[in-house]
């Protein structure tokens, strides 16, 4: 886990749970124009709460109106939830602060509401709420929005929407205006990226240079995303020796092996420039940040591109490191295994997670042996050197009440682990719906032979904290449920926070059969002594002993299975060429 954590943001989660629902409404006001993990926090806690946080609103929506009710409305509009759309629509009809029907408007947009889409419709006709208007139908998408703003399409608030929205409808306005100057010029740009159309990735190239920045990178931005069908080499011009950070993460979006291996020389360490750069050509100067160049090269396949990634895994750690892992190519090339086992090896709990995932999908015999051993490793990291006679149980109660979930929770939002855009849908989702989670003890919940050390960690966390154990139960059930990228978040948490191997423990039991299935394709059993050397890792006692060992026991059967299937396959070929000559 990094060193700093940000406070506000675990602040107000904790809040929310401490005070209750009843506190709840008065943090969604700030919400609308707050970042995304501030917004998924408040997310959280409401869907924490539970179902009792829905009699509060409606007591909100039944309250006199006033300035409290107002924001309580428009935060909660914010987030996307219908409760609001009556409130705010009649906020609209009323216009009597038209900055606040300005805001009603952007907020229903969000909701998208279909009660409400005629009402943002007619605030089109208003000339001090188009521009909120045109946000809104941005936010609804769709054909009618779409028709709804062409007749606007010269007004820049319309033309913005269409822009945002990839408007099949405004294709010709997009290329005619895209010679003007910004914003315009900027959102044609923006517009012609949005549309998906290759055959206008042409008229793009002309502004990847332009001396207005906003408006190259727009063009830049929206050219790669059409695949640069016309080359890479306009991109890579307008790159330059020492492009921006965004220009190589807009690389990551061509599958094109140059502009791969672009991307992969910015690692090189690089030579200073000027009289003293030439004077001293020996010293070169380390390259900067490195995560959007890991970002860019996720799903690269140049091998040139993919060596250079490689020898970068030894000199990483912390978040570089965490971007590094996700590459795409590592969990399909087993060429890479022999690195990622040195990083398994390392010590640092995310990190070998994030490793073990990629060799899960690309098994070694010395993986697999140090990954059932690892099984049987005590869940909180520092029992692992606790002396004789010590007690496992006061260090577990010592470390739940040090560690705050909460806040390490909320810091954990902003690391970049999980698509906050894809979480923040889905937690809206289940908010609007009413999905809350049941608030279910841990050690109840987590029953499996591997992950009864976890749900007793979970549930002294909940302990710790005795005015939010329930929230925190219902948090905890809530990250089972939502799942990113493919990893379990409750498990990427664990991982992150640093202290307890149960994320870890839980990823390798569950997906060690899949990975003695891909181990043992195209092996005989010729390759039973290997086998063994994997069980030979195997605790002498514990939980997940009976159900590893029948793990292995299938894998050495289908070992077995395989040779006799070879066998009769040979038998029964030379058996029909003897039939054959007999016929002959």
């Amino acid at each position: 886990m990094d060193a700093q954590v940000h406070r506000p943001l675990g602040d107000l989660l904790e809040e929310i749970l401490d005070r209750g629902p009843r506190a709840f409404p008065r943090h969604l006001p700030p919400v609308g124009s707050a970042p995304r993990p501030y917004r998924l926090a408040v997310l959280l806690g409401g869907l924490c709460l539970g179902p009792e946080v829905d009699e509060v609103l409606h007591e909100w929506v039944a309250r006199p109106d006033s300035p409290q009710k107002r924001g309580v409305m428009l935060g909660l509009g914010s987030l996307g939830h219908p409760l609001a759309e009556g409130y705010l629509a009649r906020l609209c009809r009323e216009r009597s602060a038209l900055d606040a029907a300005g805001q009603a408007l952007r907020a229903l947009g969000r909701i998208r509401g279909p009660k409400a889409f005629p009402l943002v419709l007619a605030a089109l006709e208003h000339p001090f709420l188009r521009a909120a208007a045109c946000e809104a139908l941005a936010g609804y998408g769709g054909p009618e929005a779409e028709k709804a703003l062409l007749p606007l399409a010269d007004d820049p608030a319309a033309f913005h929407a269409l822009a945002r929205m990839g408007a099949a409808g405004a294709r010709d306005r997009f290329r005619e205006r895209l010679a003007e100057d910004s914003p315009v010029g900027t959102w044609a740009a923006l517009g012609i990226g949005r549309l998906g159309d290759p055959g206008l990735a042409e008229d793009l190239i002309p502004w990847l240079a332009a001396p207005d920045r906003e408006k190259a990178r727009a063009a830049f931005e929206a050219y790669a995303a059409l695949g640069a069908p016309g080359g890479v080499g306009p991109l890579l011009e307008a790159a330059g020796e020492d492009p921006e950070p965004w220009a190589i993460e807009a690389l990551g979006a061509v599958p094109d092996p140059e502009a791969q291996e672009f991307a992969a020389r910015m690692l090189d360490p690089r030579e200073p420039k000027g009289f003293w750069g030439r004077l001293f050509r020996r010293r070169r100067s380390e390259p900067g940040d490195p995560v959007p160049v890991y970002r860019a090269l996720r799903r690269a396949t140049a091998p040139a591109a993919l060596e250079r990634l490689v020898l970068r895994l030894p000199r990483e750690s912390g978040r570089p490191l965490r971007e590094l892992l996700l590459v795409t190519a590592f969990r399909e090339d087993p060429r890479y295994a022999p690195d990622l086992e040195d990083v398994w090896r390392r010590g640092e709990l995310l990190a070998a997670y994030l490793a073990a995932r990629c060799l899960m999908q690309v098994p070694t015999t010395e993986f697999l042996a140090e990954a059932v051993a690892a099984l049987g490793r005590p869940g909180l990291v520092e029992a692992g050197d606790l002396p004789a006679g010590a007690d496992p149980e006061r260090l577990l109660e010592v470390t739940a009440a040090e560690a705050n979930p909460v806040v390490n929770l909320a810091s954990f939002l902003e690391e970049g682990l999980v698509d906050l855009e894809d979480l923040e849908r889905q937690l809206g989702q289940r908010f609007a719906a009413g999905g809350y989670p049941p608030a279910e003890d841990p050690e109840s919940r987590f029953s499996g032979p591997a992950e009864k050390s976890l749900g007793r960690y979970l549930s002294a966390l909940a302990a710790a904290k005795p005015g939010r154990r329930e929230a925190l139960h219902r948090l905890w059930a809530l990250m089972v449920q939502l799942e990113d990228r493919g990893d379990p978040l409750l498990e990427l948490f664990l991982c992150w926070e640093g202290v307890h191997r149960g994320g870890l423990g839980r990823a390798l039991f569950h997906g060690l059969p899949t990975a003695l299935g891909r181990w043992i394709q195209g092996r005989t059993d010729r390759d039973l002594p290997e086998l063994d050397r994997v069980a030979a890792g195997l605790p002498a006692e514990g939980a997940v002993v009976g159900p590893v060992r029948h793990m292995l026991d299938r894998a050495r059967t289908a070992l077995k299975a395989e040779c006799r299937d070879m066998v009769l396959l040979v038998e029964g070929q030379v058996r029909g060429d003897m039939v054959l000559i007999e016929a002959l």
